[in-house]
């Protein structure tokens, strides 16, 4: 409850309790008296319009953090989608090096196939393959006869075969 009380200092303090709703107040009295009941409603609205402008002021608090979160979070995703098409960007560049080298590659070995092959039918024309018509392999019985001596006798045994050997090769070479 509440009470006030007027005078100058030299005025004395009042002893007697305020009165109540149902008492008279002496005309000669001095100060502001409140019934009980008005002072119990101040009370109570002033508890809850504190309660209210504390209430509002979380709500406040937390629509701002629910504000700051959801952007953040637009934040990160934007980073996200943009770091994702960085990185679709330079994968596609890679994909697409990647593939000019792989076509470069296949025509190389279809390149060195066909000369291969064009070098083996060559070769076989010209020297034939030795199990069929065309030219037979030259100088194989002194290469054989060369192979046996120096398997069991040694170097310096096969003078006489490998003499024969290198005629044989200077003949096949002077007369292609």
């Amino acid at each position: 409850f509440f009470v006030v009380t007027m005078g100058n200092q030299n005025s004395s303090q009042a002893s007697n309790p305020p009165p109540s709703s149902a008492e008279q107040v002496p005309e000669d009295a001095s100060g502001i008296f409140l019934s009980p009941e008005f002072q119990n409603k101040i009370m109570v609205d002033f508890q809850s319009k504190v309660l209210k402008e504390e209430w509002e002021k979380y709500q406040k608090y937390l629509l701002a953090k629910d504000s700051e979160r959801r952007l953040g979070d637009l934040q990160v995703i934007e980073k996200v989608k943009a770091d994702m098409a960085a990185f679709q960007q330079k994968n596609n560049a890679i994909q697409q090096q990647l593939d000019r080298r792989m076509e470069s590659l296949q025509a190389s070995f279809s390149d060195v196939s066909h000369e291969l092959e064009w070098d083996a039918k060559r070769l076989i024309q010209q020297y034939g393959t030795g199990d069929g018509p065309g030219p037979q392999p030259q100088c194989t019985a002194e290469r054989s006869g060369l192979t046996k001596c120096l398997q069991s006798k040694g170097p310096l045994q096969c003078d006489v075969m490998l003499k024969s050997m290198q005629q044989c090769v200077e003949k096949t070479v002077v007369a292609s």
